[in-house]
């Protein structure tokens, strides 16, 4: 749970999640995997980096967590990132997270601490009867 948050909202850096794979990527993955890496590491707001919804092609190193950069903005095509630098960045960590399980559970769970995430096993005999 994001406890520290309820009393002061902030939006949280969904692509530092992907970056740096905690809990999966543009792919898929498992949110007891951001749960994890918010625990162990803390996750930067929104504001150290923009969402692209990409992967990124290297490991996550501190330039993909959070950044600063100079204008003049990049060609199209180019990254500009010759035009950053990490910079350091206040960390929002999870206090405590667990599983349950079942729609009544789920119910008291959100009922008496609010927000909860969850994760859905797609099998291949899902995604053929998916249809939108």
């Amino acid at each position: 749970m994001f406890k520290d948050l309820f009393s002061s909202p902030v939006a949280l850096n969904a692509q530092v999640m992907i970056n740096c794979k905690a809990g999966g990527d543009c792919n898929g993955g498992n949110p007891v995997g951001v749960y994890d890496y918010a625990y162990k590491h803390g996750i930067p707001d929104s504001s150290c980096e923009q969402y692209t919804a990409t992967n990124l092609d290297h490991a996550c190193t501190p330039i993909d967590i959070c950044r600063e950069c100079t204008s003049p903005p990049p060609e199209v095509g180019q990254t500009g990132l010759d035009q950053c630098w990490a910079v350091d960045y206040k960390k929002y960590y999870v206090t405590d997270y667990y599983s349950i399980r079942g729609a009544d559970r789920m119910k008291a769970e959100i009922f008496k601490n609010g927000p909860i995430s969850c994760g859905m096993d797609v099998t291949d005999n899902f995604e053929y009867h998916y249809d939108g």
